[in-house]
């Protein structure tokens, strides 16, 4: 909740005279009534400091709660139309049992950063030179991360506890997310308290020299008590509005980073059904004309999540072969024939006038054409042999 605590901030800031916007904290959200019949839905959550449940009637209920969203489940109870559509993947992420946990760190910090140099001898004096070696050089350099660079930690451990430790770019105003990717049963996930993070990190990253300087304790002590998150299979819901209930983000969509969209898609949701309920005389015509619009491409996303997927490392190598000479294949030929081939997925994506729907349009289309080249490839050799 620290995001929405800082965003909640920032918005009473900008707009103090406004009373209307009114957030209940340490609230968990168990269930949701909707009457298609009426103009409103109830939302049901419960207060963490409270023993009864509380209820909210609104006009519009707005589902934003995740991934494992309990308004999701609770109208797929009540509502044998609507569904909730899981895709199987084999992704970088989702595909092998990855676990993360996030560190939030400071906007801009200095990196205490050790190397070692080993001297070399050059030329002919390294083949007749018979004297002892020169001893390695260890060099301290102490580097500035400002908040526009991107920071990844290589840590020097056994194979069985490799862990990727990467920093996102940020803004001088905002906290600087780490993410630690790790295997399931990695001892960084079952560490006790923070002296052991810190002690942890030194001794895996070792040449990463200050770490008490930039890893506070009490952001240590909440790393530890932090639960441990798994990246899911990509899934979608069949219908945008339920009643009153609109989806937006991952109770519309979720699916592994991979493509990196998840923040793109959620604020398209958002923007979308703003011009609709701008646009629209009635609540009711306005999640139709969301539903319509922004559909297809909630499913699309959810699709193109499963098929380009990155790879796990346990892929088989049949499977990195033919991911490979696929995105290749279609970068090259998109390039020589660009008028019946688009480029690979990962780059379409990146265009901002392409929608999901039509990214996923014309990768299946160039999928078609591919499977006609190699047909007709396949038929003439089998000609020539016979």
């Amino acid at each position: 909740q620290t995001l929405t605590r800082l965003l909640y901030k920032d918005l009473m800031a900008k707009y103090p005279g406004v009373n209307a916007v009114k957030m209940v904290f340490d609230a968990q959200v168990i269930g949701c009534d909707v009457d298609l019949s009426k103009t409103s839905a109830s939302v049901r959550y419960q207060i963490a400091s409270e023993a009864a449940p509380r209820t909210i009637d609104a006009q519009l209920v707005i589902a934003a709660d995740g991934m494992n969203s309990q308004i999701t489940r609770s109208i797929q109870e009540s509502d044998p139309a609507f569904r909730l559509i899981r895709l199987t993947n084999e992704s970088y992420f989702a595909g092998s049992p990855k676990r993360y946990k996030v560190l939030a760190l400071p906007p801009s910090f200095d990196v205490e950063v050790t190397t070692i140099k080993k001297p070399q001898r050059r030329g002919l004096a390294a083949l007749f030179r018979r004297r002892q070696p020169d001893a390695p050089v260890e060099t301290t350099t102490r580097l500035h991360m400002s908040p526009r660079c991107q920071v990844v930690f290589t840590p020097v451990v056994p194979k069985n506890e490799s862990f990727s430790f990467g920093c996102f770019p940020t803004t001088q105003k905002h906290t600087r997310v780490a993410n630690l990717n790790t295997p399931p049963d990695h001892p960084i996930l079952s560490l006790a308290s923070g002296e052991e993070l810190l002690r942890y990190l030194e001794r895996s990253i070792p040449q990463w020299r200050n770490v008490r300087e930039v890893v506070r304790m009490d952001e240590a002590e909440r790393f530890v008590r932090k639960k441990v998150g798994r990246y899911g299979t990509p899934q979608y819901v069949n219908q945008l509005h339920v009643g009153r209930v609109a989806f937006v983000g991952d109770a519309a969509h979720a699916f592994p980073p991979d493509l990196g969209q998840g923040v793109n898609a959620a604020l398209e949701d958002v923007a979308i059904l703003g011009r609709c309920m701008d646009g629209a005389d009635q609540l009711s015509d306005a999640l139709q004309l969301y539903t319509g619009m922004r559909g297809p491409d909630a499913a699309a996303i959810a699709h193109l999540a499963h098929r380009w997927q990155l790879l796990s490392a346990t892929a088989s190598l049949f499977r990195k072969i033919r991911w490979r000479g696929d995105f290749f294949l279609r970068l090259l030929l998109s390039r020589l024939l660009p008028f019946l081939f688009d480029p690979p997925v990962y780059l379409m994506i990146t265009q901002r006038e392409l929608s999901y729907a039509e990214v996923w349009r014309r990768a299946r289309r160039t999928s078609r054409r591919l499977a006609y080249v190699a047909t007709l490839v396949l038929l003439a050799l089998i000609q020539a042999v016979l």
